[in-house]
């Protein structure tokens, strides 16, 4: 009861009709390279819901080393390419170093698996095709987060569970100039874990953001994001 009047309130502040209505699709696969190294590999789509609305693609690449049960230091490389055909196409090639606290046990008491928190710092390269131009920015990230499980102790088989996170950015040096330059961002999800190697997951995410290229005021995205998870080691 106490998670369907969680779901209930959250969902509630959903505008479908808004125009700034988004859609997000993202596999995310995990293999793990060694004892203490980690790779996952995300190719994902993001597009806005309306007839002439933007649409970006990409590819993120994370490299993770286990320094410690609780600590991880993290570093990737991401490209993205968004189509416009109202606004500017945009390219995107960014480098990210960064950290993971995560608590590795299961707070029983409240379902809680694996709390974190993951603080990275982003250099971005962007490129202008239209109009040949390019620019730079830096971006620190702070994101925290965990997962509810809600019908077994351990993600297995046929459990369900709630991922959720909260996340805020910070521009060095002013916002890029792009369609979706979030300020800060909260989701809450439903997963389900089909196999040992496949989970599924859909989320709603809130956002404030600017679209810096036309409006350059403040809005509210509401992201509806479908994801699916694959462990290649399981």
């Amino acid at each position: 009861m106490f998670v369907c009047a969680v779901l209930l309130v959250f969902f509630s502040s959903i505008n479908v009709h808004s125009q700034d209505a988004q859609l997000w699709l993202e596999v995310d696969g995990h293999k793990q390279l060694s004892k203490k190294w980690k790779y996952t590999g995300s190719p994902n789509s993001r597009s806005e819901a309306t007839s002439q609305g933007w649409t970006r693609i990409g590819l993120k690449n994370t490299f993770s080393r286990k320094i410690r049960p609780w600590l991880a230091a993290e570093g990737g490389l991401d490209v993205f390419y968004t189509s416009d055909p109202e606004g500017a196409d945009i390219g995107e090639l960014r480098f990210v170093l960064g950290g993971k606290v995560t608590l590795p046990k299961f707070i029983r008491a409240i379902h809680l698996e694996k709390p974190y928190c993951d603080l990275r710092v982003e250099q971005r390269f962007l490129w202008y095709p239209d109009d040949d131009k390019e620019d730079q920015k830096e971006r620190l990230r702070l994101k925290v987060g965990g997962t509810f499980i809600l019908n077994n102790d351990k993600l297995v088989e046929k459990t369900y569970y709630m991922p959720w996170y909260g996340e805020g950015f910070h521009n060095f040096d002013g916002a890029a100039f792009e369609q979706n330059a979030a300020k800060y961002r909260f989701s809450l999800g439903i997963g389900y874990v089909i196999n040992t190697k496949w989970r599924a997951e859909f989320e709603f995410i809130a956002q404030d953001s600017v679209d810096t290229l036309v409006h350059q005021f403040d809005r509210t995205d509401n992201i509806f994001q479908f994801k699916f998870q694959y462990y290649f080691d399981k």
